[in-house]
């Protein structure tokens, strides 16, 4: 969505999710819930289809494959160079596949055929990864290079390598770690993102550096509800009020705000947190 938004043409082979479930991905953007969009009213369809009719996106899935899927989206978008998202390594097919191949070396056949695409194409081209079973969790002693499930030639192919993980405090939020970047600053980079279910959205949030913190997080927002109050005063006066360590306080602070279910009014004035003023 984000490039379509800004006239970059999207070419995806969509294979580990039906397509017609991926499009309700944009009618929960556009504010319909998941009864509405398992209804499949006539309205959300318009919806949809009108917000979609001058994107440049086209979205294909079986019995395609990866080389016949380049063809189709180059004949869709000529003269263009265009993102190419597959979904995913381990499920899509190249031509290139035989009969007797293990489940890696499906994976390495599939790599090095979107990696022919990209460089013949001058394309980007983005797929998505099963994650081995050692790579959901994180550890010092695993590589994230090596997340990627049935190929360790991935790590040698792509450009850029990033490893996706819920937090274990809190599902909402993704740590994404990049272990490999070849164009970019630096490898061995990471970012949080904090995903809303209600809309299927991702935004980018400040560094959780607390369990603590996510836990904290949980039982006040909680709370907030329960009781719609709101706090009023400086940073420092609300380290007073709630207790804690300070740096626990200030990972919270982050995550509250970022979520939008903690608002400040900041004044010169002393600091007062009436209980009775709901």
């Amino acid at each position: 969505d984000h490039w379509i938004n800004q006239g970059i043409p999207v070419g995806a082979f969509m294979v580990d999710e039906d397509r017609e479930d991926f499009f309700m991905r944009w009618a929960t953007m556009l504010g319909f819930n998941m009864t509405e969009c398992d209804d499949r009213s006539k309205e959300m369809l318009e919806k949809v289809g009108a917000y979609l009719n001058d994107k440049p996106l086209r979205i294909l899935g079986r019995p395609n494959t990866i080389e016949s899927a380049a063809v189709i989206f180059a004949q869709e978008f000529p003269g263009q160079r265009i993102v190419m998202v597959n979904d995913s390594l381990q499920r899509i097919k190249s031509t290139q596949l035989k009969g007797n191949m293990s489940e890696r070396q499906i994976a390495t056949t599939n790599a090095e055929a979107l990696e022919t695409v990209a460089k013949e194409r001058q394309w980007a081209v983005v797929a998505t990864s099963e994650v081995a079973r050692a790579g959901y969790l994180e550890s010092k002693e695993f590589n994230d290079m090596s997340a990627g499930k049935n190929s360790g030639d991935i790590e040698y192919i792509a450009k850029a390598q990033l490893v996706v993980r819920a937090d274990k405090n809190d599902n909402s939020i993704r740590k994404v770690t990049v272990p490999k970047i070849k164009r970019g600053k630096r490898d061995q980079t990471y970012f949080y993102l904090r995903f809303n279910r209600d809309d299927h959205t991702l935004i980018e949030i400040e560094e959780v550096e607390s369990p603590s913190a996510q836990l904290d997080y949980h039982r006040i927002k909680s709370f907030f509800e329960r009781n719609n109050w709101e706090f009023v005063g400086s940073r420092r006066a609300m380290h007073t009020a709630i207790g804690g360590n300070r740096a626990d306080f200030f990972d919270l602070l982050r995550i509250m705000e970022a979520d939008g279910t903690l608002h400040f009014i900041y004044s010169d004035k002393k600091f007062v947190w009436d209980i009775n003023k709901r």
